[in-house]
C-alpha cells in the first residue's frame, strides 16, 4: 500500500510528502479518455488543479455524486483523500504494478520505490561481519542500515572495494588524486565507510522510474532532491547514532566514526608509527609542504631525519638528505665513541688492518672513520637501509591499523 500518512484536499493536512504522492498517482492513472487526471509533474504543492483532479477521479469511481451539491449517500468527502479512504484504495488499485509500493521520506520531495528488505538485511550483516572495521564503528553503521530501512524502506549499501577499509597500498593509489597519503585517511583505520543508495529506484515527475547509483548522481536527480535524501540518511547517522561527516567538500557518501576537528592526520600517523615501531624509532609530524604532510624519524641516532611524505615513505623512496644524515652521524659519534656506523646500517665492518697488511696490501679497506664524517662517506647502502627501514615501519603501521587513535 502507498505510504500516505495524512489527508490531501480542501481542509486537509496537505503535507508536501502526501501531496506529492497524490499528484503522482493522479498523473499516472488515466480516465476513460486515456488522459491523466493530473497533468503536471509532482512537486508537493497543493493547488486547485489537484483538487479538481481528486474530485474528477472520485466522480468517475462513483465515490461522490456527479454533482457536488447532491450530498446524500456520499461514500467520500468530495475533493479529499486520506490514508484510510476508499478514494486511496481505488487509486492504488489502478496504479501500474511497479508503482504500487511508492514511498516518500518526510522532509523530501522525491518519490521512490520501497527497497528490498532482504538486501538491507544482507547489507547490515556484511558490515557486522567485516573484521577490517573497528568493532564499535561497524556496529553503528549496521544500525544505520537497519534504521534507514525501518524508517524509510531504503536499503543502504557500502560501496564495494573502495568503500570499506583501504590498506596503505590502496590509499597510495588514491593519493594520486588527493592530498591524503597512506595512513592519512580514516579509511585506513576501519573508522570510515562510503555508504549510499545502491540501485535506488526513484520516480520522475511523469512517473518514469530511474535506477540510480550509490551517490544518486547518474540519473539526473535535481541537486536539491539529492541533498534531501542525504539529509534523511544523515539525520539517522549523525543525530541518532553519533557518527560523523567529513569536512571534505561534496563527499556526501562518506561516514566516519569521529569528528575531523579532533584529528591531525600527520600527528596521528606519526603517533601510530612510533607506537608500533619494530625499530623503536621516534616519529614526528614535520608540518605540511606543498599541501602535503611531511614526517621525521629518529631511527636511533638521537637526531630526527626528514623523510618526506607518507606516499614517499610507503613507496620505499623516502628522500634522505645526506647533509642531514652526516650531521646526525657525527653527533652520535661524538656522543658515543663506541657507536659503529657500519653496525648501525647493517654493513659488515672491514677487517682489522695489521702492520704487515699495510706494507703488502695497499687496497685493504681502512677502518671506520671517526667524526667528522663528510657527505662523501655516506654510502648508498646507508640510504637504502633507511628507506627500507621506513617502509617496514609503514607496513607495520598498516598491519596494526586498529592501534590508531585520533591525535590532534
Amino acid at each position: 500500500m502507498v505510504d500516505m500518512t495524512n489527508t490531501v484536499g480542501d481542509l486537509g493536512s496537505n503535507t508536501s510528502e502526501d501531496v506529492a504522492l497524490v499528484q503522482l498517482m493522479l498523473r499516472v492513472v488515466k480516465n476513460a479518455k486515456g488522459q491523466p487526471y493530473f497533468s503536471e509533474d509532482y512537486n508537493g504543492t497543493y493547488s486547485q488543479a489537484l483538487k479538481t483532479a481528486i474530485l474528477a477521479f472520485q466522480q468517475d469511481q462513483k465515490l461522490v455524486a456527479a454533482k457536488t451539491s447532491a450530498a446524500a449517500g456520499l461514500a467520500e468527502k468530495p475533493g479529499l483523500i486520506g490514508p484510510d479512504s476508499k478514494t486511496l484504495t481505488a487509486l492504488v488499485s489502478q496504479l501500474p504494478a511497479e508503482l504500487k509500493n511508492i514511498r516518500i521520506a518526510p522532509g523530501t520531495k522525491t518519490i521512490y520505490l520501497e527497497g528490498n528488505q532482504s538486501q538491507a538485511e544482507r547489507s547490515a550483516a556484511l558490515i557486522r561481519s567485516n573484521s577490517n572495521l573497528n568493532a564499535d564503528f561497524r556496529e553503528k553503521v549496521a544500525q544505520l542500515v537497519n534504521t534507514m530501512y525501518k524508517n524509510h524502506k531504503i536499503a543502504l549499501n557500502v560501496v564495494p572495494q573502495t568503500g570499506w577499509r583501504r590498506d596503505f597500498a590502496a590509499q597510495a593509489e588514491v593519493s594520486k588524486k588527493t592530498n591524503a597519503g597512506p595512513g592519512e585517511s580514516p579509511h585506513q583505520f576501519g573508522r570510515a565507510v562510503d555508504i549510499g543508495f545502491k540501485d535506488f529506484k526513484w520516480v520522475a515527475g511523469d512517473g518514469a522510474i530511474n535506477t540510480d547509483s550509490f551517490g544518486l548522481d547518474t540519473r539526473g536527480m535535481p541537486e536539491a532532491r539529492r541533498m534531501e535524501l542525504w539529509a534523511a540518511r544523515n539525520a539517522i547517522a549523525y543525530k541518532q547514532l553519533g557518527l560523523f561527516k567529513t569536512n571534505k567538500p561534496f563527499d556526501y557518501i562518506h561516514v566516519q566514526g569521529f569528528a575531523d576537528e579532533k584529528v591531525g592526520w600527520g600527528k596521528s600517523l606519526a603517533k601510530l608509527l612510533e607506537t608500533v615501531s619494530p625499530a623503536k624509532a621516534k616519529w614526528s609530524h614535520a608540518g605540511r609542504v606543498a599541501d602535503k604532510n611531511v614526517y621525521k624519524i629518529d631511527p636511533g641516532l638521537g637526531t630526527a631525519l626528514s623523510v618526506g611524505t607518507s606516499t614517499q615513505m610507503w613507496n620505499g623512496a623516502a628522500p634522505i638528505n645526506k647533509a642531514e644524515l652526516v650531521k646526525a652521524l657525527n653527533a652520535k659519534l661524538t656522543a658515543d665513541p663506541n657507536f659503529s656506523v657500519e653496525k648501525f646500517f647493517g654493513v659488515t665492518p672491514p677487517p682489522a688492518v695489521s702492520p704487515a697488511d699495510k706494507k703488502t696490501d695497499t687496497k685493504t679497506t681502512p677502518a671506520q672513520k671517526a667524526a667528522p664524517l663528510k657527505e662523501a662517506d655516506v654510502k648508498e647502502d646507508y640510504i637504502k637501509f633507511l628507506q627500507k627501514l621506513i617502509k617496514t615501519e609503514m607496513q607495520t603501521a598498516d598491519q596494526n591499523w586498529d592501534a590508531w587513535v585520533p591525535t590532534k
